[in-house]
């Protein structure tokens, strides 16, 4: 079993540590059959075919990173790939993403459970998010899932009364889609629905969101 990942991986020079990179991915993809793992051999075997090629465009290079930002927090050895690819994209010259917009602080988060926000703002974060991740990672099932659910729950908030039936369904699809792709992003969109589905003046104000 390839060893654990730390935060000193990915200051393994380019070549090694994205071979590194397939066989940690290979070994989690070959005893789990997890979406999050086979992507992540997928992502890695992409970056070494970048690596090897004579020459890479702009829009590969960008490609790679938007798909390493998205799933940075999939587990630690999503992390150090994603510190990684960062890297070399600034060795090869391309603009990326700032250290906060790459690294994202999570302030979505934080916005989205914060006691204070409306569930109709929480909603519109939610949304935007995961709206986000499926431009850095275009076509995947995690991302559009969350989308069309954040989606779903916005469209429900604005109606004048939801069935008891209704909520139930859209958290239990929530909690049975964390469950299943184990990310924040899809924790805090489950925990958010939670809060709203029971209807507690204590969880959500009345008023509107606050404005920054």
């Amino acid at each position: 079993m390839t060893p654990a990942p730390n935060d000193r991986s990915s200051n393994l020079t380019p070549r090694p540590f994205v071979d590194w990179c397939v066989g940690y991915f290979e070994a989690l993809a070959a005893a789990d059959a997890r979406d999050h793992w086979q992507r992540g051999l997928n992502t890695a075997r992409e970056w070494l075919r970048l690596i090897n090629a004579p020459s890479v465009s702009p829009k590969e290079v960008s490609s790679l990173v938007g798909i390493a930002q998205a799933n940075q927090h999939r587990g630690s050895g999503w992390n150090v790939m994603a510190i990684g690819i960062r890297s070399w994209a600034a060795e090869c010259g391309c603009t990326e993403p700032s250290f906060e917009e790459f690294y994202d602080r999570r302030e979505w988060a934080r916005e989205a459970l914060d006691k204070h926000v409306s569930a109709a703002h929480a909603a519109d974060i939610l949304f935007e998010h995961f709206q986000r991740r499926t431009h850095q990672d275009p076509d995947q099932e995690i991302w559009d899932l969350g989308l069309n659910t954040a989606r779903t729950w916005r469209d429900l908030i604005h109606r004048d009364s939801v069935p008891g039936l209704e909520r139930a369904a859209l958290l239990e699809s929530a909690r049975r889609n964390a469950k299943r792709h184990e990310t924040e992003d899809w924790w805090v969109l489950e925990q958010a629905i939670d809060r709203w589905s029971k209807g507690s003046r204590s969880a959500w104000r009345i008023a509107s969101p606050r404005v920054h």
